[in-house]
């Protein structure tokens, strides 16, 4: 079917190509056979300032393309200079270009800015030139041309590294190996690449790996330990693995640098040290972070405070532990324990850098897994940062980054949010608190993670899918009865009083406006924790007794 009479109608044909061009966001031309312009329009700025005369219908090309070099309108010009033979002969490339039957070609104009041309001359003689600005693609082109460059050179590095190096993604695949890395194990990238340590090792080693690994994509703890792994020959090998987390959340991966220790024979570090260290089976010494029932840990710290509290809370998890104050002490330690056959099965170092140092070293050595504590990531002092390191979990647990903390009973904070972003914005915050934490997406999952955990506070989203942030706070204080109530905090987007008096009439105890900043969140959590800290102790004080 034709609408020949709507298409003959000049003004809707112009009002037409004129839509065109606002769609296609493009300055178009229609020149007839005589190279005379039939039509100009849609975006004609992205060419440059032109007379206005030479862009009405009836004007001839070739004035159109000498004002377009007159106005530096293409980089391509300034090749020519100024003189009028060099001009002309711009002028007649640029019009044998339009008699072309297809031509497409990309022009700069200025350090930031890029035309792209498409031509095309039809049979009857009538042509078309359409003008697009595609800056921002050739700046995403020259961002990912930028990004493959320090990926390829990042690749580089990592292959030429003397030692053994292997990345793996959150959900435990190898997503880069080294060379070095390929070579212990006897075996390709392609073998390794897309594949988790069950597919690599043999169970055993594969359940230790993949248990020490998500414990740290959960906490971020850096681990140095012995282990053994079996090459695909059979060959043992003996090294020792430094393990810790980089990325964002909900992009963490786990770096492993191995060192080879087959055919090492340890040396002296001190006068101490009357005899070679013993030799390890670190095929039966490997162990998992969660691990520490019936073990011997041996503590390393200058801090008082820590020098009393570790022991303690080591102990409720079913470790022996013994503190030392120095390298020194920790030589001797560890020495004299090697010579009475006594197994030091961990040790843990909260300490400064230079001490970290000399700790590292000797527990590379006698061949003894490390733990570093950082007291900085979390608010809630060194017992709640040692049940976070070193509480047990299921082998098989697959740990999202985004519900740090989930197992029952560690579970600080319950955040209600939808919105992707807003997750990614309470996860940096709460883990850079050092808050143990999970994201509920909707009404209805918040009432349920709050069943299965009981978290000591729960920041509640209004505008939640399937149940709104009102309802799923009305559910929870109805199964909580008169118990110990969590604190529910409202998170507002705007601060209508209609909104905020629907919070405290469901239940809530507070209400925080977005966008949510750290001192803000803090202050919060800091406020409702404490308070409830307080209250639990004052229940649990024996009758009489004050708790302050």
């Amino acid at each position: 079917m034709t609408h020949s009479g709507i298409l003959t109608d000049p003004t809707i044909a112009d009002l037409a190509i004129d839509l065109l061009c606002d769609g296609l966001q493009a300055a178009i031309l229609v020149y007839d056979r005589s190279d005379q312009l039939v039509y100009a329009g849609g975006q004609l700025q992205l060419l440059a300032p032109l007379p206005a005369s030479s862009l009405t219908p009836g004007a001839r090309l070739r004035d159109l393309v000498a004002a377009l070099f007159d106005a530096g309108g293409e980089a391509g010009s300034h090749a020519y200079g100024q003189s009028s033979s060099l001009r002309e002969s711009w002028i007649a490339d640029k019009i044998a270009s339009l008699w072309r039957e297809r031509a497409e070609h990309v022009e700069q104009r200025g350090p930031d800015r890029w035309l792209h041309y498409s031509k095309r001359r039809f049979p009857n003689g009538y042509g078309v030139c359409v003008v697009r600005d595609v800056s921002e693609q050739k700046k995403r082109e020259e961002q990912w041309r930028a990004v493959g460059e320090r990926m390829e050179l990042a690749e580089q590095v990592l292959d030429k590294l003397p030692f053994p190096v292997s990345i793996k993604s959150s959900d435990m695949i190898y997503v880069a190996v080294n060379q070095s890395f390929c070579r212990i194990l006897g075996r390709s990238p392609e073998e390794l690449l897309g594949r988790k340590a069950c597919e690599v090792f043999d169970p055993v080693i594969a359940g230790r790996i993949g248990a020490a690994d998500r414990q740290i994509i959960r906490n971020g703890i850096s681990v140095t330990s012995p282990e053994l792994l079996i090459g695909k020959d059979g060959d043992h090998v003996k090294t020792i693995v430094r393990k810790f987390r980089i990325g964002k959340p909900g992009r963490y991966q786990v770096v492993a640098a191995l060192e080879d220790l087959s055919g090492l024979v340890p040396e002296r570090l001190g006068s101490t040290v009357r005899k070679p260290v013993r030799k390890v089976q670190l095929g039966q010494h490997g162990m998992s972070l969660q691990d520490l029932r019936g073990r011997n840990v041996l503590v390393v710290t200058t801090e008082q405070d820590a020098s009393d509290l570790l022991p303690q809370s080591i102990a409720k998890l079913g470790a022996e532990a013994v503190v030392v104050g120095s390298a020194e002490e920790l030589e001797l330690f560890l020495s004299f324990s090697d010579e009475l056959g006594v197994v030091v099965d961990l040790v843990l170092v909260l300490a400064e850098k230079s001490l970290l140092a000399a700790c590292t070293m000797l527990t590379e050595a006698f061949q003894v897994p490390l733990v570093v504590l950082d007291r900085s990531r979390t608010g809630r002092g060194l017992h709640a940062l040692v049940t976070e390191v070193f509480a047990r979990e299921a082998d098989d647990e697959v740990v999202e980054d985004a519900q740090t903390g989930a197992a029952t009973g560690l579970l600080d904070v319950l955040v209600a949010e939808d919105n992707a972003v807003n997750q990614i914005v309470f996860s940096q915050i709460l883990e850079g608190l050092g808050y143990r934490y999970s994201i509920a997406a909707d009404g209805e999952e918040a009432v349920r993670l709050w069943k299965e955990h009981k978290p000591r506070l729960v920041l509640m989203d209004i505008t939640l899918p399937k149940i709104n942030g009102f309802d799923a706070c009305r559910q929870i204080r109805e199964v909580e009865g008169r118990g110990s109530p969590t604190p529910i905090i409202g998170v507002l987007t705007q601060p209508f009083d209609h909104d905020r008096d629907q919070c405290f009439l469901s239940g809530m105890d507070d209400v925080i406006l977005k966008p949510i900043s750290p001192e803000m969140l803090e202050s919060v959590l800091l406020t409702y924790l404490q308070e409830r800290d307080v209250t639990e102790r004052r229940k649990s004080a024996p009758e009489g007794r004050q708790v302050c």
